[in-house]
């Protein structure tokens, strides 16, 4: 192992314990996504309450437990979904790339595929008309978008 006191100096080889850390080439990196946690759709569902709170989105688990209280919308609508697929919910009220920016910390994994999976979603680009629950509201109100 290296020794804090050498680290930086290069007095000492890095150890394996480091190695996933020093990502070096997209190879490297496709690989290190690779062994991304894989949960079942039945494991994300027994993270249902406040204290406990997973949600799938687009293919990605997401454990947003501490997030309930950063939510701008509050943590109501996330419980309400806990433990399911909140896909078509956050597309709703969400501009694409929402999660990305505002929660990226949260992703702790993708779901299995198959049996009540959902599959991911394609990137989309955002769209010229409001973001999020402004854009709703301006279709409901006859606006478009």
């Amino acid at each position: 192992q290296v020794a804090l006191e050498s680290f930086g100096r290069g007095t000492a080889p890095l150890s394996p314990p480091l190695g996933p850390f020093l990502i070096r080439s997209r190879r490297e990196a496709a690989m290190a996504s690779a062994r991304e946690p894989v949960f079942s759709m039945a494991e994300v569902a027994k993270h249902n309450t406040s204290g406990d709170c997973w949600v799938v989105i687009a293919g990605q688990v997401l454990d947003l437990t501490a997030f309930l209280d950063r939510h701008p919308g509050g943590g109501l609508p996330l419980l309400q979904v806990a433990g399911k697929d909140a896909t078509a919910d956050f597309d709703l009220f969400h501009a694409p790339g929402t999660l990305e920016k505002e929660a990226p910390e949260c992703i702790i994994g993708t779901v299995a595929p198959g049996a009540g999976a959902p599959a991911p979603r394609r990137p989309q680009q955002p769209s010229s008309g409001p973001p999020g629950c402004f854009g709703v509201l301006a279709r409901i109100c006859g606006g478009t978008r």
